[in-house]
């Protein structure tokens, strides 16, 4: 089950939008009615969705939808005044939070909320095709050291000393990665 948190000084708008996220029961709904008492929820849990009707009565909303956008993976959708929308829009829109209008057209509410969620998903598995990237860069890095190693220690050329770690790395069953660790620990101080 996915998790919502609805942050709203009203308890008129936080029952609004989260009863019908309860109901649907796709989303786990919790609020809470300033920021400041978002920022302290958000310490100890990790949202799929975070709602906010802006302004908050600590905030305006917008620094902590900005907040929220750089510290966690979640989708972000902030409803405020009509003749605020355009505004706020520009102000969020590069940070990837959602601005609608209040009141909240129910059918257009449902739309955010799926919009955010495909919008989630698709930023997990370009984060995750980061680390991979990340990953893979860190190995050849760490090789390419080894390689160094072995070419300023045992006075090998760049071609021998890649051959001495992949043939390693086959006759050991290893990965490259550990063979390089291995050459590193042996060879440099």
């Amino acid at each position: 089950m996915k998790s919502c948190l609805v942050v709203s000084s009203f308890d008129k708008f936080s029952d609004a939008l989260s009863e019908p996220l309860k109901q649907s029961g796709i989303y786990r709904t919790d609020t809470a009615a300033s920021a400041d008492a978002a920022r302290r929820i958000l310490i100890d849990k990790e949202y799929d969705l975070i709602i906010i009707t802006a302004p908050l009565s600590d905030e305006a909303g917008l620094t902590f939808a900005k907040d929220v956008s750089e510290g966690h993976d979640c989708g972000i959708i902030l409803c405020c005044r009509p003749e605020k929308q355009s505004a706020v829009e520009a102000d969020l829109a590069p940070y990837g939070v959602f601005v609608l209008p209040l009141p909240v057209n129910r059918q257009v509410f449902y739309s955010a909320v799926r919009f955010s969620n495909a919008a989630v998903q698709r930023l997990g598995k370009l984060r995750k095709k980061e680390r991979q990237l990340q990953k893979q860069l860190d190995d050849i890095k760490l090789i390419d050291r080894a390689k160094c190693c072995l070419i300023q220690c045992l006075g090998m050329t760049e071609q021998q000393a890649h051959r001495h770690i992949e043939k390693q790395a086959m006759d050991l069953r290893r990965p490259r990665r550990a063979i390089a660790e291995d050459i590193l620990k042996t060879y440099e101080m």
